[in-house]
């Protein structure tokens, strides 16, 4: 499960490609865990198929061409497990070819690792209740992509691949493409906002770049063995002195809250992503 990544903040993106980045990828299943939304699973077992998936993130905030925010990557081996990567620090770090991993084990089990410092973050196992939701919206997601609060609106191809095409529960109007036999993943979404006069303005825009199915690449699962373990925020500022950002109160308020959601201390990411945590499975990137 992919969560949406919304770009464009201040500071050419920093932000959104720093903790934001970090905190969709954690927080797969926590929108429609929160209470307020209960993913209803699947009367069986989604079949799982191994895959690749890349994807390019583009931001319109000043360009209505949009703007590359750079290349994510998610992939799913034959035992459920998956791995999330993404770019960090906005341009800085898209420059320098830095980004942060997120591997989910079946369990619901999540580490993430910054292999530019060598340096990881083992997160909080989930409470059993937590656990078996967070596996059902994984590996029972509804026949049809809609999870509850959402709407179909349609169905079409992308990547050669059957998908549902889903209006999300979110603030913002989004609109996701979901894979129907690969377990709901989603391969695009786009992200809008409503103007005054009730038209829809594209902010943001994540598109498939290539589907490949069959055994990923197994260093994509590489669990860092011998990588420091520290709290998010102690790798994040180990990047940013790497790219030379200073670590201003912005982002200590931004890693606070990030190591408050890897200590179980929050339940949702942190709030500067300015989206809704919606699972990639269920909630996530469109075209």
């Amino acid at each position: 499960m992919r969560l949406i990544r919304l770009a464009g903040t201040r500071r050419a993106g920093l932000k959104a490609g720093g903790f934001v980045a970090l905190a969709g990828l954690v927080g797969l299943g926590s929108y429609y865990m929160s209470g307020r939304i209960t993913a209803r699973a699947s009367a069986a077992p989604a079949a799982i198929v191994p895959f690749t998936l890349r994807t390019e993130l583009y931001n319109f905030d000043d360009n209505p061409e949009g703007d590359s925010r750079g290349v994510s990557t998610e992939a799913q081996r034959s035992d459920g497990t998956k791995v999330s990567m993404g770019p960090i620090f906005g341009l800085p770090g898209l420059r320098a070819g830095e980004a942060v991993r997120v591997i989910t084990f079946p369990d619901m089990r999540k580490v993430a690792l910054w292999d530019s410092v060598q340096m990881k973050a083992t997160w909080r196992r989930l409470s059993p209740d937590r656990e078996a939701q967070a596996k059902a919206v994984t590996f029972r997601p509804p026949a049809n992509c809609v999870f509850p609060g959402e709407t179909l609106l349609g169905y079409g191809s992308l990547l050669s691949e059957k998908v549902a095409i889903v209006k999300g529960h979110m603030r913002r109007p989004t609109t996701m493409w979901r894979a129907l036999e690969l377990g709901c993943v989603t391969l695009s979404y786009r992200i809008s906002e409503q103007q005054p006069g009730g038209s829809l303005r594209v902010l943001a825009e994540d598109r498939p770049v290539g589907l490949t199915l069959g055994k990923p690449d197994p260093r994509l699962f590489d669990e860092g063995v011998q990588y420091t373990e520290a709290k998010p925020s102690e790798a994040m500022k180990r990047v940013a002195h790497r790219l030379g950002i200073p670590w201003d109160d912005e982002l200590e308020a931004d890693g606070k809250r990030t190591d408050d959601v890897y200590a179980g201390t929050l339940r949702g990411p942190t709030q500067s992503s300015g989206v809704p945590k919606a699972p990639t499975q269920g909630a996530t990137q469109q075209k």
